[in-house]
């Protein structure tokens, strides 16, 4: 029993500080990008006949996030955030011989990851207008994005040009490993638990599959309780 004591005590000991100096938070964010459009036509291995694929641009992927924020340094925080982006295309397959054209509207593109942020901030302000803190920063992002529909989607997961895709049954999220760099400006009156937080990042997923970007610019604004 005394043991338990203990370790009760010595827990509070170290997580009461740690958490002033930690955050929780929301945030909204925008893709300042979108699935390109394309329009192609092209012949699977061993045919002669050409099919085409007509793809339209998307909307800008649109999303949500949590973040957690820690206080590591007097200049130095590391920040953790997961979030999601949604956004949607149309596309039409045209091969000969077949009862009709593949065509759909509304297919979703879905990207999510986790992000690992070191930040500084490199301007110290003096006190009357220390509510406002500058930070940059760089980390990892562990994301997963939907394959979007290609020409090599299509030949992929079609052994005949007769076929009609199926958009809906190529949406396995694809696992990637990929570095962002973020600025940003936190706005925190003092005395206050309540922060807001506007921010861009920028993605870079070297190695991306066909027609899923492989960089981008991502806006973000959100609050932050505690920090």
């Amino acid at each position: 029993m005394r043991f338990v004591t203990r370790a009760v005590l010595a827990l509070a000991i170290v997580v009461l500080p740690a958490s002033a100096f930690a955050g929780i938070g929301i945030h909204a964010n925008y893709d300042l990008t979108t699935i390109e459009g394309v329009s192609e036509s092209f012949s699977f291995a061993g045919e002669t006949e050409l099919v085409s694929l007509s793809r339209t641009e998307s909307s800008n992927p649109m999303g949500v996030g949590v973040d957690l924020t820690f206080g590591m340094l007097p200049i130095v925080d590391l920040w953790i955030s997961l979030d999601a982006s949604f956004a949607t295309y149309d596309f039409v397959y045209d091969a000969p011989g077949t009862v009709a054209d593949a065509s759909e509207e509304g297919i979703p593109y879905l990207r999510a990851g986790g992000d690992f942020t070191v930040t500084i901030s490199p301007i110290k302000f003096p006190p009357v207008v220390s509510v406002i803190k500058v930070f940059v920063g760089a980390g990892l992002t562990v994301g997963v994005q939907t394959p979007v529909v290609s020409r090599e989607v299509i030949e992929e997961n079609l052994t005949s040009y007769t076929e009609l895709p199926d958009p809906l049954s190529y949406a396995t999220a694809e696992v990637a490993i990929g570095y962002h760099a973020v600025a940003g400006v936190k706005i925190k009156p003092p005395a206050f638990p309540l922060a807001l937080q506007v921010f861009g990042k920028y993605y870079m997923f070297p190695g991306a599959s066909e027609g899923t970007p492989d960089s981008w610019l991502t806006a973000g604004a959100g609050l932050i309780i505690g920090f």
